[in-house]
């Protein structure tokens, strides 16, 4: 929790200041090339979003220096290594999440017959990343917080008759 609650203090710090101050918007674009995506509240996964492009800033070691530059450019603690572990887990385990969740607020193609096939591939793939090789050093009790709040509130669906039937006569 610690871990989470410091690298997100540290990104909205960078968030904020890219926001709130032109210059800091110039140094952020001339050391990244590009601007940061901030999180707004207008789309449940924003912060995600925002959150995943930093980490793909952080998956190189040239673009990380750089981000470590521009971190001190703008009067900005650095990252330190734990919360760049956190960032790429939390990234790692929300993903999954993320895309079943924008399948089942799609706009076209969506439907009761979704719901079940999509919710099963998530518990899957949360599964998957809880039983790796290499164990998650930080975020695994995300995967059980997710896991037991998608079994709470999914439970009563997998048994009923007419979801499960939605599920088989769906065409796709």
């Amino acid at each position: 929790k610690r871990a989470s609650v410091q690298t997100f203090a540290k990104l909205a710090a960078i968030w904020n200041k890219q926001n709130r101050s032109s210059l800091a918007t110039d140094k952020i674009r001339e050391g990244l090339g590009k601007l940061l995506v901030t999180p707004g509240d207008t789309r449940w996964n924003a912060v995600f979003d925002a959150v995943y492009q930093i980490s793909t800033v952080l998956s190189s070691p040239e673009s990380e220096a750089k981000f470590d530059k521009l971190c001190d450019d703008l009067g900005i603690k650095r990252l330190q290594g734990i919360q760049k572990t956190f960032i790429s887990e939390y990234v790692e385990v929300m993903r999954p999440l993320c895309c079943a969740l924008d399948i089942l607020q799609g706009d076209k193609a969506v439907g009761m017959g979704y719901l079940l096939p999509t919710i099963s591939i998530l518990m899957r793939q949360l599964e998957e990343i809880e039983q790796r090789t290499n164990p998650l050093v930080l975020c695994s009790p995300l995967v059980v917080a997710l896991k037991a709040g998608i079994q709470k509130r999914v439970q009563p669906l997998i048994t009923k008759q007419d979801a499960q039937l939605a599920a088989v006569v769906i065409p796709q």
